[in-house]
């Protein structure tokens, strides 16, 4: 059955780094090509994600010869992959979730925060429109209070590190009660540069930066638990 994908997360191992043809040019374009063909045309709307010098994922376990119920979910066994080429994708089905993809710059980020109108602030770290009441035939549309905190998740490259202590009290500030995680990207040698990716159906061109920040910003039907260990 063929389904819309609302948002992929790929970590892509920097191990891809020096070939005759560069991960930023075939990353975004194999993994959209690959996931129509194998989910029968079923196409991706969002995708972010960046390199890593690792990949912890999943696969899924052997079915037992046995089983009766050929529909029972498949459980899984974790992967970790380090030092080796690997990828891991995760694709996730969201109804009732409206999102959006956002990349931020070194410079882009006002130090100013809290003196800014928030629409100005918004629009400097990529995140115009977003959060904002919509208006039907001159009327306001209030979207359901309970559905209505949003969710950050964000990757920057590790030069980003002081401007993201900025973002992040940003959007404390101007979407409070917010909740934010992500992850830093990453290489195997200190001497490649981290890759983030970013697409957007809408706009139809892949997008990869060696700087900044790239992130997916979630409202709606949507809850997370976050931790650090």
């Amino acid at each position: 059955k063929t389904a819309k994908i609302d948002l992929a997360i790929v970590s892509v191992s920097s191990l891809y780094d020096g070939g005759t043809v560069q991960p930023a040019n075939v990353v975004i374009p194999t993994i959209l090509e690959a996931v129509k063909e194998f989910y029968q045309g079923s196409s991706i709307e969002h995708l972010v994600g960046s390199s890593v010098a690792g990949c912890i994922s999943s696969t899924a376990k052997a079915r037992s010869v046995s089983s009766e119920d050929n529909n029972a979910a498949t459980s899984c066994e974790t992967v970790e992959l380090e030092g080796i080429p690997a990828v891991s994708i995760t694709l996730a089905i969201l109804p009732d979730v409206q999102l959006q993809t956002f990349t931020c710059g070194k410079g882009d980020v006002p130090d100013d925060v809290g003196r800014m109108p928030p629409g100005e602030w918004k629009r400097s770290v990529g995140l115009m429109g977003f959060g904002e009441t919509k208006t039907v035939d001159g009327k306001s549309e209030h979207a359901d209070e309970d559905n209505n905190t949003p969710v950050f998740m964000m990757v920057p490259s590790p030069a980003f590190s002081t401007e993201l202590d900025d973002l992040l009290y940003g959007l404390s500030v101007y979407f409070p009660g917010s909740q934010t995680f992500g992850g830093v990207a990453s290489t195997v040698s200190s001497l490649s540069r981290a890759k983030l990716y970013r697409y957007s159906a809408s706009v139809d061109t892949p997008m990869t930066y060696t700087d900044g920040c790239i992130g997916v910003a979630m409202t709606g039907d949507i809850q997370v638990q976050t931790l650090s260990a």
